[in-house]
């Protein structure tokens, strides 16, 4: 058995948290545990009582639930002790996901459709981290409503525009999901949240082109450039016969093209 260390109760800090490596059983408010692996693993577990006997539940790896977040699980989860009702088994049967739980599960299933895994993972779990988990991130799925997301979009919606509306669109795609789950029959990030929302009045900026006259003659020319690189000339080539979008060009794999 690892080593346990006892911390005073809610003496866990982000910072701490985040510091916390040796092996061990750190223990904080409502029954939560930091349960350090000898291998390494961190994991949020809920120990309390019910029905006279003793249950440890475990809730989610440190990676992907913050501090205050399994709190307020652990907060849950002793309320529903204190009634008679395990936790697990409410959790289980009777509770749909709160919505952090709820978007690992959407990541997983999106996983295997992503060119650039490991950049479009994090770049869901920064912005939701960030943005969304400290209003929403608890919250059971069927309880969110349209204010909710309001509430969270509406203050960095003109301020950082792209990325609200990159927020928009990963809100809608989770609740979508619940629906599919069954968790929840309506859908609070359709029509009623872009009625909610103000326009954005910002201008595309549309990029520089070339009228289809010049793009000849701008092809003869690369071939004269002394400093062109031959890949970035080949691939400029291939985008004036594909018509295909720059990253895709950039990014293709042999497989992708058809000999």
């Amino acid at each position: 058995m690892g080593i346990e260390e006892r911390h005073a109760m809610g003496k866990l800090t982000a910072a701490s948290v985040r510091g916390i490596k040796k092996p061990g059983k750190y223990y904080d408010l409502h029954g939560l545990i930091l349960r350090v692996a000898p291998g390494g693993s961190r994991q949020w577990v809920w120990r309390g009582t019910v029905r006279g006997r003793r249950r440890d539940i475990g809730m989610g790896a440190v990676a992907y639930t913050t501090l205050a977040e399994a709190r307020d699980i652990a907060y849950q989860y002793r309320k529903l002790a204190r009634a008679g009702i395990d936790p697990k088994s409410r959790r289980a049967n009777d509770c749909a996901p709160t919505f952090a739980e709820a978007t690992e599960q959407v990541i997983e299933a999106y996983r295997p459709g992503w060119k650039d895994t490991g950049r479009s993972e994090e770049n869901w779990r920064s912005s939701l981290r960030r943005y969304v988990y400290p209003a929403l991130g608890s919250t059971p799925v069927d309880e969110i409503t349209t204010a909710d997301l309001v509430r969270v979009l509406l203050p960095i919606w003109h301020t950082k525009a792209e990325t609200a509306r990159k927020l928009k669109t990963r809100l809608g795609v989770v609740l979508r999901w619940s629906i599919a789950a069954g968790y929840r029959t309506d859908d609070p990030a359709g029509p009623a949240l872009a009625v909610a929302l103000p326009r954005h009045t910002t201008p595309a900026k549309h990029l520089a082109s070339l009228p289809h006259d010049q793009v000849g003659p701008t092809l003869e020319k690369l071939d004269t450039l002394p400093r062109a690189w031959p890949p970035t000339v080949a691939c400029l080539r291939f985008l004036a016969a594909t018509a295909a979008r720059s990253g895709e060009a950039r990014f293709a794999t042999w497989d992708e093209v058809d000999l």
